[in-house]
């Protein structure tokens, strides 16, 4: 492998590491702090991803492989609640429902974009994109119900409409459909529209890498430390599974099998925290879990980029 095709893998998680870094250090030194974090997220999440989202997935040619990305996310992401379930199965209904919170999903708008678009540019952040559409029903979905079924609302009746809403609320799932349908039916926005969406999607990659830094708590508290490192082992043993096997069967170029692989071993998504909350489930393990995967991701991501950039 040449000298410049290494830099071109290491240096993006060089830099990403190097901003995640400052804004952990200036959160640790008190000039930032987690609230600020927490805040810097919801901009990221209401504001800039979407932005980010519309101006990529209108863009995608929606060629056969990629419409393939949604049904794999969707694939593994039930295929870890079914094994999860019948692993944990005899654990308690409430430690049962923390282990199964924090096996589905994945952390894609406030971890793999920026990762992805400094390695791949646009054509890996297309692919990821699609791969979140996948991901946004796994989350505000099925991930949902989860939480509600095993935190204590179990026997209380839900309806469609209550997923519905969840879903409705959610501005990057709204901002899938409508880049969905603009992509499908060939419109586009006005040009002084799209020339603010693109000027607040340049803001993302450096906010996110901020974010996560401003957010990384190294905490591990005994009491969930046996559960925390069962579910990690889980989580990631059965994505590296699931992704190898996805690399030898499916019928994809390297690059799109590359990055099938990256997305299946991502961090947890963020909402397990905010559904924790919402359904009475332990919420410092939902926090430590979600942290503690943002930094196995990192280095996963980054292995994979290396060892398969020579492959195929």
């Amino acid at each position: 492998m040449s000298p410049e095709v290494m830099v071109g893998i290491h240096y993006p998680f060089l830099l990403s590491l190097s901003v995640i870094v400052l804004g952990y250090g200036l959160t640790r030194a008190g000039v930032l702090s987690l609230e600020m974090g927490r805040s810097a997220s919801r901009l990221v999440i209401n504001v800039t991803l979407p932005a980010v989202i519309l101006t990529t997935l209108p863009e995608v040619e929606l060629v056969p492989a990629l419409l393939s990305f949604p049904l794999i996310c969707l694939g593994v992401g039930m295929l870890n609640l079914l094994l999860a379930g019948l692993l944990f199965g005899r654990l308690e209904r409430p430690f049962l429902g923390n282990a199964l919170l924090v096996v589905v999903g994945y952390n894609i708008g406030l971890f793999a974009y920026p990762l992805v678009e400094g390695l791949y540019g646009r054509e890996g952040l297309a692919g990821m994109a699609m791969f979140d559409v996948g991901n946004a029903f796994l989350t505000f979905g099925l991930l949902y119900l989860v939480s509600w079924y095993f935190g204590g609302e179990g026997e209380k009746r839900i309806s469609a409409g209550r997923i519905a809403r969840t879903l409705l609320g959610s501005i990057p799932f709204m901002s899938y459909m409508v880049g969905a349908g603009m992509n499908l039916s060939g419109l586009s926005f006005p040009g002084p529209v799209e020339e603010v969406l693109g000027l607040l999607a340049r803001a993302n990659n450096g906010l996110v890498l901020l974010v996560l830094g401003m957010t990384l708590r190294f905490r591990f508290p005994r009491e969930v430390r046996r559960l925390l490192g069962r579910t990690l082992l889980f989580r990631y043993g059965v994505g590296l599974a699931a992704g190898l096997l996805l690399w030898v069967i499916l019928p994809l170029d390297v690059f799109l099998r590359r990055l099938v692989l990256m997305g299946v071993v991502l961090p947890a998504p963020l909402v397990v925290i905010p559904y924790a909350v919402e359904h009475g489930l332990d919420v410092e393990y939902a926090g430590t879990y979600a942290n503690v995967s943002v930094v196995v991701s990192f280095f996963l991501l980054w292995g994979i980029a290396a060892v398969t950039a020579g492959w195929g």
